[in-house]
């Protein structure tokens, strides 16, 4: 009781609304403690007695005494614990200063300890050493005699050999040379690359009439169509070679093919399913129309108030075989267009054709003149 009592006065304290509240309360309770009851009017059936109002204005009056007297106390005893409060924290601060001062002292005596042993370390590094006797003993030798050194009968190791050059192979951008088709392509126009093989026929030849001979390397290539002009564009991907002491290396290159016409690519024949499909397309369209025309005239149409009412009046095998056949076309047309949209036209190139490879990148081949020296009197086997 004692602890919500002293609760009730922090509020009171602290918060206006809660003051606002008891002020108003007190006055509600002095408002009925010292107001006079309304005066009754006598109620003939039966006589009500008065109740003095003195007695119950003093009970209202004695509980607010208390109240008062309580928070007072309240008041009094939250203010001395407070004082408490003041009184430890003032205690605590003083410790917390008089440590630090500890602490400075400490820190100041271990500045002063290292700075006498700099001033101590410095001086002794200043003065010279103590003097002390030594004595040279010089061998009796002549003054313009020489010391040898090591063994005088040892053989001197001849200096190593300079290393040799190294020598590299280089096609450059621009090079060219003949080649052979071996296996004939249908290249696709859709873009996707088909891989070719061709046979190197003639020296790579570069500028000034340089040449490089390669013997009958292999080169590798990816074909695409082209619709427009119907030709297969190629691109060179890599060359396979063997080298005279019958070691083989294979060189990543890049590249373009030139025709016998002097164009990119080489001429070729386009084949286009879209002819077939357009002839598919016009002997379902004949047949489903005969077909629909013989069941249309097997049956009589006629119109009453709106409405068309149709009537099977001719041979019924006929009818039935009309149906059939517009149905069927109806069917055909259909397989026939799903078909025509996975078949993709290609550009066909028959093998044996001779073309030109121009290359359009640096290409450097380690080893190739080293293979050339072991063995100058073979120089690339042919690989067929």
């Amino acid at each position: 009781m004692k602890q919500k009592i002293q609760d009730l006065t922090l509020l009171l304290k602290s918060d206006r609304k809660a003051q606002a509240i008891a002020g108003c309360c007190v006055l509600a309770l002095l408002f009925l403690a010292f107001s006079e009851p309304p005066k009754r009017r006598g109620v003939p059936q039966q006589q009500v007695a008065e109740v003095p109002v003195q007695s119950a204005g003093m009970g209202f009056e004695e509980a607010f005494q208390d109240l008062v007297t309580t928070l007072q106390d309240g008041q009094k005893k939250l203010g001395e614990d407070m004082q408490k409060v003041k009184t430890e924290m003032a205690d605590i601060r003083t410790d917390q200063e008089n440590a630090e001062m500890r602490t400075a002292e400490i820190f100041k005596k271990l500045i002063d300890r290292i700075q006498q042993q700099q001033t101590v370390t410095t001086v002794s590094a200043n003065q010279p050493p103590d003097p002390v006797d030594y004595k040279t003993e010089f061998p009796q030798q002549e003054p313009d005699a020489l010391e040898p050194f090591g063994d005088v009968d040892d053989t001197q190791v001849a200096p190593p050999a300079p290393p040799k050059e190294a020598k590299e192979v280089l096609i450059s951008p621009g090079d060219s040379v003949r080649i052979k088709l071996l296996a004939g392509v249908n290249a696709p126009t859709d873009g996707t690359p088909y891989p070719v093989i061709f046979k190197l026929i003639s020296d790579i030849n570069g500028p000034d009439s340089s040449s490089l001979p390669v013997g009958e390397a292999r080169l590798i290539a990816a074909a695409q169509g082209s619709m427009v002009d119907s030709r297969a564009i190629f691109r060179l991907t890599s060359l396979s070679m063997r080298f005279p002491n019958g070691e083989r290396r294979t060189v990543d290159v890049d590249g373009w093919i030139v025709g016998e016409d002097g164009l990119r690519g080489m001429q070729g024949i386009l084949l286009d399913p879209l002819g077939k499909a357009i002839g598919g397309a016009m002997t379902t369209g004949t047949v489903a129309g005969l077909g629909q025309a013989l069941s249309d005239s097997q049956v009589t149409t006629e119109r009453q108030d709106g409405t068309t009412y149709q009537y099977l009046t001719g041979d019924t095998t006929s009818y039935a075989l009309g149906k059939g056949l517009s149905e069927g076309a109806s069917e055909w047309s259909k397989i026939i267009q799903n078909r025509l949209s996975e078949l993709t036209p290609m550009v066909q190139v028959f093998s044996g054709r001779e073309a030109t490879a121009v290359f359009s990148q640096a290409v450097v081949i380690d080893g190739l003149y080293d293979a050339i020296d072991e063995e100058e009197s073979d120089i690339f086997a042919m690989l067929d």
